[in-house]
């Protein structure tokens, strides 16, 4: 089995593919977009995915069967619900999927220019962020995960990630390939638990096994 990766950043790919990794012994990952350590001149974030989708979206299945000579099986596409606004997809939280539902459509529709869905493809839309499903392995309890704007900070608060520019504001946080990869090994181990209090992450489950029973050639 081969899984394709689309994805608005590298640390989100590192989350996706030790998730997939844990779920089939014999699997192999293509890092499609953004392509690390060979991204730093390719467009990423969410501007990113929405390129590569618009710029394939039409000979999609085309584009994975002949990808590098080795097809790929199952492709999945990342974006994080905290942009849903950026394309007027933003609804109150919760429910989480009152926005995830619409962000789907517009990946589908609107940059793929699908129909359907095909079963091979998988959509994972964390709620508000790839950094909720961290704090959800580091605690089950943080109040309002799915909704909270308050988990990249809980983040910093235990010396897990940091803040880039020190005091200035806004913050955004300073995701570091070598800072994350343990917690997105955190994140694979303890999915199955994740995926009880995190409606996006039991979705993203639920597609992913669908479509390993389903895959594109």
């Amino acid at each position: 089995m081969r899984v394709g990766i689309v994805a608005e950043g590298i640390t989100d790919i590192l989350v996706i593919e030790k998730i997939v990794r844990s779920c089939l012994d014999d699997i192999d990952v293509k890092r499609i977009q953004p392509d690390y350590p060979h991204c730093l001149g390719s467009k990423s974030g969410w501007k990113g995915v929405r390129s590569w989708c618009e710029e394939f979206g039409e000979e999609l299945e085309t584009y994975l069967i002949g990808i590098t000579n080795k097809p790929i099986n199952v492709l999945i596409i990342h974006l994080d619900a905290s942009m849903a606004h950026k394309v007027n997809a933003n609804k109150p939280c919760p429910p989480a999927s009152d926005s995830t539902d619409i962000l789907r459509d517009i990946i589908r529709m609107n940059w793929l220019g699908l129909q359907s869905k095909p079963p091979y493809l998988v959509f994972v839309t964390p709620s508000l962020q790839t950094e909720t499903w961290v704090v959800g392995v580091l605690d089950q309890t943080f109040p309002n995960l799915e909704c909270s704007d308050k988990v990249e900070g809980e983040l910093v608060r235990r010396r897990k990630l940091r803040w880039k520019g020190g005091r200035r504001r806004p913050r955004k946080l300073q995701k570091s390939y070598k800072r994350y990869k343990p917690l997105a090994k955190q994140v694979a181990e303890s999915f199955q638990d994740l995926c009880k209090i995190c409606t996006e992450a039991d979705r993203f489950k639920n597609e992913t096994e669908n479509a390993f029973n389903n895959p594109l050639t």
